[in-house]
């Protein structure tokens, strides 16, 4: 989609690469920013990413972020056109979307299983977040999967 031969591209990652982790999850390589922060292991780190966000547009096999069985829930006939997603510990865990609302914004998660406190709480403040840049008071809620 970005019309770079595998040359090109091949030559940008190596220019890089000092300031990137490698990463290898079942054969596949991936690369991050080497300064990414690390959390408290009792912290899950929980993002709303939008519906062509590259964490998920970015890669033809999305199994290191996507089980399989829930990516029709996220992709929808594989048609390319994608759901927002929610994110938690690095594994899209729903989708998500917002329901306008006067003088306000609806957050509503579709989770693909129950979310624990922590997960929950996480989602709150992605919400959160979500509505201090629309400058609107959020809501937060969890639909039935």
């Amino acid at each position: 989609w970005a019309g770079l031969t595998v040359a090109d591209a091949r030559r940008g990652l190596d220019g890089a690469a000092g300031m990137l982790a490698r990463e290898t999850i079942d054969s596949q390589v991936y690369w991050l920013p080497s300064s990414a922060p690390r959390l408290p292991d009792n912290a899950p780190r929980v993002q709303l990413l939008p519906s062509f966000d590259e964490y998920l547009v970015g890669y033809k096999d999305r199994r290191a972020v996507l089980d399989p069985e829930h990516s029709q829930r996220v992709i929808p006939g594989s048609n390319g056109m994608f759901l927002p997603a929610l994110v938690i510990d690095g594994r899209v865990a729903g989708t998500w979307k917002r329901i306008a609302a006067k003088g306000r914004v609806r957050v509503a998660v579709t989770s693909f299983a129950p979310l624990h406190e922590a997960a929950m709480r996480g989602f709150e403040e992605a919400a959160s977040r979500y509505g201090a840049y629309l400058g609107l008071p959020v809501e937060a809620v969890v639909l039935d999967s």
